[in-house]
């Protein structure tokens, strides 16, 4: 094996155990959202801050970057060795990607942020269920002045969420968007129009008893037809439905259902 498949082989092993610091703390935030004692907030969101600090030390480390630095230009993104095959370069620029993104969080600031809003959904979820949004909003005061702290350290042109936004659409600006809903708006304004002159539909029925019991056969008989295999898959229950990969075989899913409303 050659020198530069021993760089990627020791890259890959310890990019491999960041992911498994990282899907430690999904795995607690998904336990939150779901089986978690509702008294157990307060230590649960030290256990996250302290996984969300260990891995981001893991991210920035020395070590990482030395090992990062040896197969691509962390300045100009170039691949320095094509005896690579398109899926490794493309893994190189994904590391690259998020080390540079890493570096520039402060590790308290990683601390701060992760215990704030594993403590704030808690707030959130007791304020769903009262129809009250004074009781999160609190921890929403909280939680805007530290997102836009970290749009600043992201760096940003243009606009403060174009930051936000490149994490989740790598490349997507706010100027891309005001062009593509700016064409969408009119023909949606139409449509709206449209509709509204049109004879209502009777939606009673969706308002009628729907034993859960019921809803989850139906949940489990979809997920089979989109082809989860639940072997390596789970569907439970959270006040928000989500879905987390902690890996290729270990995925979850939630649902939130409701006996009289079956799209509550």
């Amino acid at each position: 094996m050659s020198q530069v498949h021993n760089d990627y082989k020791n890259l890959l092993k310890k990019g491999r155990e960041i992911r498994l610091l990282s899907s430690l703390s999904l795995l607690l935030e998904w336990d939150q959202e779901t089986y978690m004692p509702k008294g157990g907030i307060d230590f649960r969101s030290e256990q996250i801050e302290l996984i969300s600090s260990l891995a981001h030390r893991e991210k920035t480390s020395e070590t990482f970057k030395t090992a990062l630095s040896k197969l691509i230009d962390l300045n100009t993104g170039k691949v320095l060795s094509e005896e690579l095959d398109a899926r490794k370069k493309a893994a190189l620029r994904e590391w690259r990607r998020e080390y540079l993104m890493e570096t520039k969080l402060p590790n308290d600031f990683v601390k701060t942020l992760a215990k704030t809003t594993s403590q704030a959904t808690s707030y959130w979820a007791e304020a769903k269920k009262n129809n009250t949004f004074e009781i999160f909003l609190p921890q929403l005061e909280k939680i805007v002045p530290l997102i836009r702290q970290k749009a600043d350290y992201l760096g940003w042109k243009e606009h403060p969420y174009n930051a936000l936004l490149d994490l989740y659409e790598p490349g997507m600006t706010t100027k891309q968007l005001d062009t593509l809903f700016s064409q969408l708006k009119p023909f949606l304004t139409q449509l709206t129009q449209k509709l509204s002159l049109k004879k209502r539909v009777d939606t009673t029925f969706l308002s009628a008893h729907f034993p859960e019991d019921k809803q989850e056969t139906f949940n489990h008989f979809i997920l089979d037809q989109m082809g989860l295999d639940p072997r390596y898959s789970r569907l439970d229950y959270s006040e928000h439905p989500f879905c987390l990969g902690l890996h290729p075989q270990d995925v979850r899913l939630t649902t939130h259902t409701s006996a009289w409303s079956f799209f509550k």
